[in-house]
């Protein structure tokens, strides 16, 4: 791996023989240290590639990144030092989707190969976001979601403080409209999630021409922290034709 893909790119395993590159995109307000509790339960043909970003956990003295497209651009390039004939799936989480989106369409448009799935958790489809964030930002709206939220996550508080280094990333996302995607879509919902509502996450069909499944899990929007060996049992089945 390039030097400069090491500042990108972390891996959560040594796995040198697995068969496919499973991509984690970071969660807003987090460090790569996030995706650590999954590598475990993976199966050893996946090998978990996660992103830490400038400002947080081994970059923390790195100047962050405010552009999301300046941001995808970075991944996009982590992404590309690190291709080779494996097999590619994106994962991401909240605005991490999204990411994971403008990711794949900036490697198809470069002539380069796009990842083979990409599964999108409580995330927005890329055409809702702005819609969304201006719909919760609204005071009234705000308050009642977040409350919600507290129910299935105890240190909502916390989060939310340091998801708030990260609110000029993530308002700065603008959907461009383009080519769709060429690979499945894997859909993860969280039957209780305040933040982000199921349509939303729905609409992620009209972001692919290829098929989509949902998955439904139980918990909030951070739902996943409590159900890392169901995704990783998840990730397994919609993976399993990817490799001989």
């Amino acid at each position: 791996m390039a030097d400069s893909a090491h500042r990108w790119i972390v891996p959560l395993a040594d796995r040198p023989a697995a068969g496919i590159r499973l991509y984690l995109f970071p969660v807003p307000g987090t460090s790569a240290s996030f995706f650590t509790p999954l590598a475990p339960e993976l199966p050893p043909h996946m090998l978990p590639l996660t992103f830490e970003l400038p400002g947080r956990g081994s970059r923390r003295r790195e100047w962050p990144v405010h552009r999301f497209r300046t941001l995808a651009r970075a991944t996009t390039e982590g992404v590309r030092m690190t291709t080779d004939t494996r097999p590619a799936v994106f994962f991401g989480h909240s605005a991490g989707g999204i990411l994971a989106f403008e990711t794949a369409r900036m490697l198809v448009a470069a002539g380069l190969p796009g990842p083979r799935l990409l599964v999108a958790s409580a995330s927005p489809a890329p055409p809702e976001a702005w819609r969304l964030l201006l719909h919760k930002a609204r005071p009234g709206r705000a308050v009642t979601s977040l409350l919600g939220e507290r129910r299935e996550t105890s240190d909502l508080w916390w989060l939310a403080l340091r998801v708030a280094w990260d609110m000029p990333l993530v308002v700065s996302y603008r959907y461009r409209p383009g080519g769709r995607l060429g690979c499945p879509v894997s859909l993860c919902v969280a039957d209780r999630d305040r933040l982000v509502p199921r349509a939303c996450v729905e609409s992620w069909r009209s972001c692919t021409t290829a098929t989509t499944v949902t998955r439904v899990y139980p918990g909030g929007h951070m739902y996943l922290r409590h159900q890392w060996r169901e995704l990783a049992r998840h990730l397994m089945a919609d993976t399993a034709g990817l490799i001989g």
